[in-house]
């Protein structure tokens, strides 16, 4: 029998419960009151954690989408359907999941197939300025 297998109150006997506040483990009912008395939360994996904001000088409300164009973006039929290809939906995984974001970019800018979704969006999000970008405009 391993100590840890023990209960962490009485620890004569194996454990069969785990106490949902703090995690610690119990055999018993009248172990589980003996140690509410004493419980104290500890903080859990599942648990949120603040994390500091990071200082972004791109992010400005002025580059922030509207509800109407969030909107604009969820309903259009031609977005959507791009986003069908499993080819594009892989390069977007990647980006979300590379540490450089910004390299990674650049290099999707490469892409016919990611260089139609972001002129899609764009055209989405500022139709007035609907404009064609290319690998040498995102710099």
């Amino acid at each position: 029998m391993k100590t840890q297998d023990l209960c962490h109150i009485c620890k004569a006997v194996i454990h069969k419960y785990k106490c949902p506040t703090c995690l610690s483990l119990y055999c018993s009912v009248a172990c589980f009151k003996d140690h509410q008395t004493e419980c104290t939360k500890k903080p859990t994996e599942t648990e949120e954690k603040v994390l500091p904001q990071p200082e972004s000088p791109d992010l400005e409300e002025d580059n922030l989408l509207t509800v109407e164009k969030l909107e604009n973006l969820r309903t259009s039929k031609n977005l959507v359907q791009i986003l069908k290809n499993p080819h594009l939906r892989t390069l977007i995984k990647a980006l979300d999941e590379d540490e450089n974001k910004r390299t990674m970019l650049d290099s999707l800018m490469h892409e016919p197939i990611f260089l139609e979704f972001a002129d899609t969006c764009l055209s989405l999000v500022h139709p007035a300025n609907k404009v064609d970008i290319g690998p040498s405009e995102i710099s």
